[in-house]
């Protein structure tokens, strides 16, 4: 699935605050990141391929203003805000022909620090808190979950996920699971279908059973449903039902 819009607007983040105390104020003077490509295919990672073929850029509206996050980047995405809203992480490239890697950068200003050293591509970024940080490792062709430190101590990277396909992080739920999308079934069907599993590598499962169309780019929203897209538009799981309830546009 591919968009053929000459620019596309892929929103990462919706109405993000970048600094604490915000409560209270209107949406339109909150910054919002977000992520500007020609062409965005949302399930190529199905096939280990690449989300953004013509690139991509993290741009930020403040004020009424927009500017590049990280001007001096050849691409750059996946922006995720920490829970303390002080620093922002991202996937992003120096060079075009280079592997996308794990940044982070302050939100206010400040130079982006590298913190992955990933021999082929790191993508989709999560903050866990208090230190630590979810991705997309490519690894013999293949996406698969890990976990890192951000503390700047050395620490075994832990791997999440061993399944036959590609999988890709969406969001840290309330409850503190790892909310991702791979392939069902589990890594080795057609169809995208959204999974937890615990930030030590235990208790994957799918998040509902009613398994059908395509299910990706899942979001917990403050009610605790999850929102996400499917080959219809949108739609939500909420804890009350055991099916999706369809978004009317």
């Amino acid at each position: 699935m591919h968009s053929r819009a000459a620019i596309l607007l892929v929103c990462v983040s919706l109405a993000v605050a970048l600094h604490a105390g915000l409560s209270g104020v209107s949406t339109s003077s909150v910054p919002l990141l977000y992520t500007l490509a020609r062409e965005y295919s949302p399930l190529a990672w199905m096939q280990g391929g690449e989300r953004f073929p013509q690139g991509a850029a993290i741009f930020l509206r403040d004020g009424g203003r927009r500017r590049a996050l990280v001007p001096g980047f050849a691409a750059s995405a996946d922006a995720s805000v920490s829970f303390d809203g002080k620093t922002v992480l991202f996937a992003g490239k120096h060079g075009r022909r280079e592997h996308w890697q794990i940044w982070e950068i302050p939100a206010q200003s400040g130079e982006a620090r590298q913190v992955t050293q990933c021999d082929d591509d790191c993508i989709r970024p999560l903050p866990v808190p208090p230190d630590r940080v979810v991705f997309a490792h490519k690894i013999a062709g293949k996406f698969v979950l890990e976990i890192a430190s951000l503390s700047g101590v050395k620490e075994k990277v832990l791997q999440l996920t061993y399944i036959p396909g590609n999988s890709l992080p969406l969001d840290i739920l309330q409850d503190g699971r790892v909310l991702f999308e791979a392939a069902y079934p589990l890594g080795a069907g057609t169809t995208s279908e959204l999974y937890t599993v615990y930030t030590d590598g235990s208790g994957v499962e799918s998040y509902r059973c009613d398994h059908g169309d395509s299910r990706y780019s899942g979001k917990q929203i403050s009610s605790g449903d999850i929102v996400f897209a499917h080959e219809g538009g949108l739609a939500r799981f909420t804890s009350a039902l055991a099916h999706e309830v369809v978004i009317s546009a």
